[in-house]
């Protein structure tokens, strides 16, 4: 099975960079992949992860995350996860996406509106047991708080901030998961009062945080 989704990552990516000569920008060319996305994708998961692993890599480039993002890209991913929240390796993906794609506050009032943020809770809920998915998922937060505390209160009312220590308690073995989700906590403390008062009051956070730092 992992060497036809290989297969097919590495023709998508053949067609995906004849599309970039055709089209002659990466605008046009996000808006061919998106295109794709609501006509092929959706419809298989091997499909879903070949498209997935192509855009993640070029979401790691500002001027790609952007172009992703005004194609409508984060509707996409909203949908991808809603049909796909049992398959892993789909769900890492396209967290992955989401992750890359708001560095910088890229696509951050696009995410908000994708509705995204309110299937976070759930879509790790659903992996418990992998800590790739909670990396990547806290690592969204972390990265949407950053700088901007005006999406504090709604990480916190989506049922994220608990989410945050749950993550740090059921994946503490984990570094690149443990860092995330401390720094996700750190930049929502950053934010202001009330919410060091939330966090100060979360139970077992201090303590917690106190022996993963020791």
């Amino acid at each position: 099975a992992m060497a036809a989704f290989t297969g097919l990552e590495n023709f998508t990516a053949h067609k995906l960079r004849v599309v970039t000569k055709s089209f002659g920008s990466k605008s046009g060319l996000m808006e061919s992949v998106v295109k794709t996305f609501r006509t092929a994708y959706l419809k298989e998961p091997q499909f879903t992860l070949a498209g997935l692993r192509v855009i993640r890599n070029m979401s790691l480039f500002g001027l790609y995350a952007k172009c992703f993002g005004r194609a409508g890209g984060m509707t996409i991913l909203n949908d991808i996860l809603k049909k796909f929240k049992i398959e892993p390796r789909i769900v890492c993906e396209a967290l992955a996406i989401i992750r890359n794609s708001i560095v910088e506050n890229y696509n951050v009032g696009r995410f908000i509106n994708s509705q995204v943020l309110s299937l976070l809770p759930d879509v790790i809920a659903t992996h418990p047991a992998d800590p790739i998915i909670a990396e990547h998922g806290v690592s969204i937060v972390r990265n949407l708080v950053n700088d901007d505390a005006q999406w504090a209160e709604q990480v916190e009312r989506m049922g994220m901030v608990d989410k945050c220590i749950e993550v740090l308690q059921a994946h503490s073995k984990s570094v690149p998961t443990v860092e995330a989700a401390l720094g996700a906590l750190a930049n929502l403390a950053d934010t202001g009062t009330n919410m060091q008062i939330s966090l100060g009051q979360a139970p077992g956070l201090m303590q917690l945080t106190v022996e993963l730092v020791h």
